[in-house]
């Protein structure tokens, strides 16, 4: 889980895969941030970890046009951070061009992407503009050698990041527990599930 240090007198901001787990349910990121209940690491996510260093090393090796940037300088997991959106995190790739930049996430996994990937990933565009001081028009989620997605930042999307952040960054202040639409069989995958007594 990524930490949240804050500079002193700056703007409280969140983790950005919060994102993606309160669209799951609004629970889990209230429960790791406000009272600190860690989730247990599992075996898929140092699976991911390890898929994701053999990525970079090959994408190394490959011409950018791909990506429509084959004159972009690499910044590899750069800290990006929005007071506006109340968010920070770590992207996996930054491709930044002499007039735009790109954000590519790298994902263990046989493609799709799900509203919460995609949220999280438009979210990394827009601080990577903020951060950069260029223009994000597309974002990407690279599935090994099976392909990758290309999302475009439109105006819809972004407005849909600037609300899910809103909305998380209401939950955390609100300083309670989140009433959960989760339903039963999302409950049983969730590793929380033992603090939520009023939930069965």
């Amino acid at each position: 889980m990524e930490s949240n240090p804050q500079p002193e007198g700056a703007k409280e901001t969140w983790p950005v895969n919060l994102l993606r787990q309160m669209l799951f349910c609004p629970r889990i990121p209230w429960f790791r941030e406000v009272l600190g209940l860690a989730a247990p690491s599992q075996p898929w996510m140092r699976q991911g970890e390890r898929f994701q260093e053999v990525m970079e090393q090959r994408l190394e090796r490959r011409v950018l046009a791909r990506f429509g940037l084959d004159d972009a300088a690499w910044h590899k997991r750069p800290f990006l951070r929005s007071p506006a959106l109340g968010l920070h995190g770590i992207a996996d790739l930054a491709l930044v061009g002499t007039d735009r930049v790109a954000v590519v996430e790298i994902k263990l996994g046989s493609g799709g992407v799900r509203r919460g990937e995609r949220l999280q990933l438009a979210a990394y565009g827009l601080m990577a503009e903020a951060h950069f001081a260029l223009p994000c028009r597309e974002v990407f989620l690279l599935f090994g050698e099976r392909g990758f997605e290309r999302i475009t930042l439109g105006d819809a999307l972004r407005k849909e990041v600037r609300a899910a952040a809103g909305r998380l960054c209401a939950i955390m202040a609100a300083q309670r527990v989140p009433d959960s639409p989760a339903t039963a069989a999302q409950c049983t995958q969730c590793e929380h599930l033992n603090a939520c007594n009023d939930r069965f």
